[in-house]
């Protein structure tokens, strides 16, 4: 049956190619400002989806499949966006693009597609797009942390190296991340599981905010997270890039280097990226646990030190019936863990070991292979993509083996072993049923197997699969008002392997326990959305998205009946849960013009059968178990807010402000949901100027000052936070060398060495402080071969 399902898909995708229209065309041309100066690395969006940059001298070449009119937008960093039609009549055409500077910068954080920031005008969800520059700018030690500048974005932080998001209070299996059009897999239900991501690698990421079921499925419920393919390379030559950082609080050096290149029609990429760190340092010398006081010793949290060796290689080929290309990519990361954090914290283990970058017991160490296929079939209007992946994830969390009762003590040092590996699909087929109506049909589906090893029982193995179909269309039946809507239908599979494991409370070998049964569990659900966008004239926008959305459970929240160290907690699942479903709805407000930008987003939401982990007014009776954690379920709401301004105050000198806030509530216990990020404001002062006829040819300084509030609305048994305050600074100049931009940044992190601890962090359950101040220094050299 496998075998005629294979065979059907490849004889529908070569007839489909049959249908293509000859070409491709090329649009060439050349971009500099209207000072003269070349600019090089412009985006060019091409009718809304195909991205391309200029290269080092300005130039660029956009391929086009057919015979028509297309929108070509062109963008770059502190420079008023150029949209402009041309029609393509099977000749090759040269365009002359010149960009004025813009009175109001956007801080590297670029919406591609639309001058409002917030997606294109006609799209009734908020989306935010970054980019590598921005990401770089930020160099925050993950991905995630990278991008907690947007408002609404939030981490769950473990130490310094292990991260995972957090939009508008939703985080875990809530927040789906896709890279290059595959759900990153990789037990992302842990609190101290990071994302697996080279946070070097990306080069555009869009952040969906609201409702995202209908398009993502399951796990979009609080948003989604798009990692986008890059842009083709251009030109019959090799370029690259070299980043180098450093940072003082745990010595961090880190290395990331790139290479591409294109010829006729194939193309290839490579980046390789390497960080090695020692243990960070915090400004206090002591915590207090459970009415003890332990000590910190040099202000330095022990095995905190850690390495990541990242690798990424792409290629494809780019023809007149589309595109396709394949990545392969591995992600392996070793962190030591805080003795501390793992069971009871005991004071000798915590003793200075006089080495601050070794990774002693307790250590994670994960390995992420990923395998992504990605292929475009021009169909004359409309188009075809499939985006197939196999993802194996496999996490070690080491430590030493403690007693086992009456039996005898295991051999080796592996705790807790995870294996993971995921297949993948998602086709799309995108209509275009004239000039006011476009839309697509989606197939998604998923098939996961899980094992599971190690002296110690957290998860059992499983088997799970997802499949889900939708229909999503676009309607604008002017030019100042536009309507979409869609449905979605998706079915689940849990298939859960009971875990049985010897009684260490008898001597008899034989007696067991059963830790947790069989469960097998089918689930089923129908999704829409509605949304509505109004855009005036060139100055206001307003979107409205109201949808349902719907969550899964997953096989840990099932199954999980174990101590799971990583997170300092009991963790206990239930197999007669439910799935989640909700009503959302979210209104964006934009208005720019000169030198001013306001931004309002208020967003609300009712779920029913909300799944969450709830602490309990109860120890683990395993060894060093601590407290127990229950998955549980009730109705819940949230709503909230978030806000942006941005204003000119006199040539090159800008000031910018942000806050979020969110309110959620259990309607069944009267009480606040657990780990809810706090109000939180910041304000910006930045000076930049772009040089002329000078060896430097940008500079800026910065100054921020980020406020979070005291967060004492928090669930029973949950401790409350006390609010802080952190100054950064920052300061860069941009270069030339041998034709290229380079550039240099410098920032100081936690200016005052302020002693606060984060309400996400996994450490907060210690009273642990975060990082104290660190200086971070980055230097950025691109390069060219062959031109």
């Amino acid at each position: 049956m496998r075998v005629k399902f294979q065979l059907f898909i490849l004889v529908f995708l070569w007839s489909c190619g049959l249908f293509a229209q000859v070409g491709p065309f090329k649009i060439n041309g050349h971009i500099i400002s209207s000072e003269g100066d070349v600019l090089p690395n412009a985006t060019i969006l091409v009718n809304g989806k195909d991205v391309y940059t200029s290269d080092v001298h300005g130039d660029f070449s956009v391929s086009v499949k057919n015979h028509g009119r297309y929108t070509l937008q062109f963008t770059f960093i502190g420079y008023d966006t150029l949209v402009t039609p041309v029609d393509v009549h099977g000749r090759e055409i040269h365009l002359d693009i010149i960009l004025k500077p813009q009175e109001i910068e956007l801080n590297e954080v670029i919406i591609v597609g639309d001058h409002f920031k917030t997606g294109r005008m006609e799209q009734s969800q908020t989306v935010q797009t970054v980019d590598a520059e921005f990401l770089k700018q930020q160099n925050a030690g993950t991905l995630i942390n990278s991008i907690q500048k947007i408002p609404g974005i939030s981490a769950i932080n473990t130490g310094v190296g292990i991260a995972k998001p957090v939009i508008r209070g939703m985080s875990f299996n809530r927040v789906l991340v896709m890279d290059k059009g595959i759900k990153q897999e990789g037990q992302q239900w842990g609190a101290d599981h990071g994302l697996e991501i080279d946070q070097y690698d990306p080069e555009r990421i869009e952040i969906v905010k609201g409702p995202s079921s209908l398009l993502y499925g399951s796990d979009a419920i609080g948003g989604a997270i798009r990692i986008l393919p890059p842009s083709l390379p251009v030109g019959d030559h090799l370029s690259g890039d070299l980043f180098m950082t450093y940072k003082t609080n745990n010595q961090l050096f880190g290395t990331s280097a790139g290479l591409q290149g294109a010829r006729d029609d194939k193309f290839f990429r490579l980046r390789l990226s390497i960080q090695d760190f020692g243990d960070y340092t915090v400004p206090a010398n002591s915590f207090v646990y459970n009415g003890y006081v332990l000590p910190i010793y040099n202000n330095r949290l022990k095995n905190t030190a850690g390495n990541e060796r990242n690798v990424s290689l792409s290629g494809g080929i780019h023809k007149k019936w589309g595109s396709t290309s394949i990545t392969i990519s591995n992600f392996h990361q070793k962190a030591g863990l805080f003795p501390g954090a793992i069971g009871i914290p005991r004071e000798y283990q915590l003793e200075d070991d006089g080495d601050s970058r070794n990774i002693d017991l307790p250590r994670q160490v994960v390995n992420h292979l990923k395998i992504i296929s990605n292929t475009t079939l021009i169909l004359g209007e409309d188009w075809l993509e499939m985006d197939l992946g196999y993802q194996h994830n496999d996490r070690r969390e080491e430590g030493a083996p403690h007693a086992h009762g009456y039996q005898p003590v295991v051999d080796g040092n592996l705790a807790l072993g995870l294996n993971l590996k995921t297949f993948s699909a998602n086709i799309r087929y995108n209509n275009n049923l004239g000039e006011k109506i476009n839309g697509v049909f989606g197939l998604q589906g998923q098939w996961q197997d899980n094992r599971h090893a190690g002296f110690e029982f957290l998860l059992p193995d499983f088997q799970s699969g997802n499949m889900g179909a939708y229909i999503y269309q676009e309607y604008s039946p002017s030019h100042k008002f536009s309507m979409n809507a869609g449905v979605r239908y998706d079915y689940g599979m849990r298939d859960i392997d009971a875990y049985v494991e010897p009684d260490y409370t008898t001597p008899e070998s034989e007696d067991s326990v059963v830790r947790n049964p069989d469960i097998y569990r089918q689930f089923n659900n129908v999704s829409a959305a509605l949304g509505f966008s109004y855009y005036p004239d060139i100055y206001f926008n307003t979107k409205l998205n109201i949808g349902t959305s719907f969550r899964m459970p997953t096989a840990p929240e099932l199954s999980s009946n174990g101590v799971h160290h990583g997170t300092f907690r009991h963790e206990r699942g239930d197999p007669d849960l439910d799935s989640e479903r909700g009503v959302q709805a979210d209104l964006n407000m934009t208005y720019q013009r000169n030198s001013l930008y306001v931004l309002i987003t208020p967003f609300t939401g009712y779920y029913n059968q909300y799944i969450y982990l709830a602490p309990q007014a109860e120890f683990s009776e395993l060894p060093a178990g601590g407290q127990v954690y229950q998955y549980t379920q009730h109705d819940a709401f949230f709503t909230g807010l978030e806000c942006s301004f941005e204003y000119e105050l006199m040539r090159n000198l800008h000031f910018r402000t942000a806050m979020e806030y969110v309110w959620n509530k259990n309607l069944e216990t009267d009480l606040p949901l657990p780990f809810t990020p706090p109000f939180s404001i910041y304000g910006e002062l930045e000076y930049g100027k772009n040089v002329s006829n000078s060896p430097i040819k940008y500079y800026f300084f910065r100054a921020n000052y980020h406020y979070f509030a005291d967060q004492d609305r928090v669930d029973r048994n949950e401790h409350p936070t006390p609010g802080y305050d952190l100054v950064t600074l920052a300061g860069g100049f941009d270069f030339e060398m041998s034709h290229h931009t380079a550039q240099v940044r410098l920032s100081v992190h936690n200016l005052f060495d302020t002693p606060y601890m984060n309400h996400l962090s996994r450490y907060r359950l210690l009273n642990l402080p975060e990082q104290g101040s660190n200086i971070v220094l980055s230097i950025k050299l691109p390069f060219s071969i062959g031109r």
